[in-house]
Formats: structure tokens, C-alpha cells, sequence
């Protein structure tokens, strides 16, 4: 990553030239934690860090068009939080294995009263943010150039099109210690993305094509204008989980404990 700052450019989002901003490539209400900063986070093609902010690139956009991602991020924010699904809001700091409110695995949260044309809009615009940024962390997440093309044609016209294009779900972790940040994670089964919103799965699907597991239809965002439905399920077993201990013995192994001299701010985290 470059990180210059008042570095001049083009915009890859407007297209304008001139001042290129600071911008999380997660947002950084999503980025927070129970535990004090530093904080481990974890990819899938380099070994686990030591991290005190999210993820950002300062050649990315400029001001305009960061104000474009702002506004969606911090709808975004104020859903997810807002509705208290996100594992910061949930955590009990005493005890931070404890998580609040009435979440069982297998079970449906719905969402009512939600812009789901502006929150589809901002999963779309973390599926371009992953594919368009140079950050190594993100080299894994790949998009056509018509696909990426087309998703920011959608971001700067404010219409995200109809939810079995780019298809995205939402799911929410209810049980599980908290897991360390983790960079957004290709699936080898389909073409969706896995999102990591503390505590929140967002998946987003790299491709335009529309879905063809009909079954899937009434999770997928934009189905219905103003309310979403999200999946409840066990992060003990997840795929997060399962490669944050994978990462961390191998690492171990490898590097010796990388992390210490801060374990009493990660203590918690595994």
C-alpha cells in the first residue's frame, strides 16, 4: 500500500481528478472491538498482524467519492448496529464470551423498516472497494472489469438493480469467543464473498449472473423494498473460526508468538 498522504489522482469511483482521501476498505464502525487495540487480524495470503485501525487505502477515491462511501457505510452503521446485531454492541466487556440478546443457531432475525435498495448498494460497494483496491491483503478477491465497471455505475446512480444480480445475504454470529478481524474470503464452492462485519457475515457475490438456488431467494437482500431476513448460526464451527486457530498454530509454528508483548489486550482473542 501507498500511503501519501495529499497524493493527487484519478478517482477510481467518480473518474474526477485531484486530492485522493484516506478510505477503509471495511468500514471502520465494523472494525471495532471489545478488546483494546492493537488486534489480530487475519487474510488468506499472509501471516496474522498486528493491527491498530482497519484496513484503508489513500489511492483509492477522492473526497467526493469517499463522501459517496461514507453515506452508505454509515447506513450500513446504523443498521447493523442500530438493531444491535453487531458483536461489540452485544459483548458483555466483563465477560466477552457472553453475548446479549435472544440469538440461537438455526434461527431468522427480519429487519423491518430498512432501505434495502441503499444497504444492497453498500454491499456492492465492499464487493468494488475488496476488487479495485491494490492492498495485498484483498489480492485474492478478483472481479471482471465489466463487473466492477458496472457495480460503480450503480453506486454513482444510486440504484443497485434487482436483488439476483450481484445477489448478497446477511448472517450474524450468535454464540463463540470473539474471533479475530479477518479480511473479506473468497469461497471455493461459489462465487460469493465473505464479509466479516463484527459479528455480522455479509456474503456478496462476485459476479453479475443471477442465482440459480432459487431457495436462497428469500435471505437475499433487495427481495423485499424494506426488510431483510438474516440467518442466525453457530461461529463456533464457522469457517472463521475453524482458519483463525489453523493460522494461529501454523503461524506459531513458523514464527514463534509473533503477538507477544500485547497479550494482555488480546487475551481474549484466539
Amino acid at each position: 500500500m501507498t500511503d501519501k498522504k495529499h497524493q493527487h489522482g484519478k478517482c477510481k469511483l467518480t473518474g474526477d481528478t485531484g486530492k485522493l482521501v484516506k478510505s477503509h476498505i471495511i468500514p471502520d464502525a465494523f472494525m471495532q472491538r471489545t478488546t483494546d487495540a492493537p488486534f489480530m487480524a487475519i487474510d488468506t495470503v499472509s501471516r496474522p498482524k498486528k493491527m491498530f485501525t482497519g484496513w484503508y487505502d489513500a489511492n483509492l477515491v477522492s473526497r467526493v467519492g469517499e463522501d459517496l462511501l461514507e453515506d452508505l457505510d454509515t447506513y450500513a452503521a446504523k443498521v447493523l448496529k442500530g438493531n444491535g446485531l453487531t458483536s461489540s454492541i452485544r459483548r458483555d466487556k466483563k465477560n466477552i464470551t457472553d453475548i446479549k440478546g435472544d440469538f440461537s443457531p438455526s434461527t431468522f432475525l427480519s429487519l423491518d423498516k430498512i432501505d434495502t435498495n441503499k444497504f444492497k448498494l453498500f454491499s456492492l460497494s465492499l464487493m468494488w472497494r475488496a476488487a479495485t483496491t491494490s492492498l495485498p491483503d484483498f489480492k485474492s478477491i478478483k472481479m471482471s472489469r465489466i463487473d466492477t465497471e458496472d457495480i460503480r455505475y450503480r453506486m454513482l446512480s444510486g440504484d443497485a438493480g434487482p436483488f439476483w444480480q450481484f445477489p448478497s445475504y446477511l448472517s450474524v454470529f450468535c454464540n463463540g469467543q470473539e474471533l479475530p478481524k479477518c479480511a473479506p474470503v473468497k469461497s471455493q464452492r461459489s462465487s460469493f464473498v465473505r464479509f466479516f462485519l463484527d459479528g455480522v457475515i455479509l456474503y456478496v457475490s462476485s459476479k453479475r449472473s443471477t442465482l440459480k438456488r432459487k431457495e436462497f431467494e428469500p435471505v437475499l437482500i433487495g427481495r423485499k423494498k424494506n426488510s431483510i431476513l438474516i440467518p442466525c448460526v453457530s461461529s463456533l464451527d464457522s469457517w472463521h473460526a475453524n482458519s483463525s486457530e489453523e493460522f494461529a498454530q501454523q503461524t506459531f509454528l513458523d514464527h514463534g508468538d509473533i503477538f507477544k508483548g500485547f497479550a494482555k489486550s488480546s487475551s481474549n482473542v484466539r
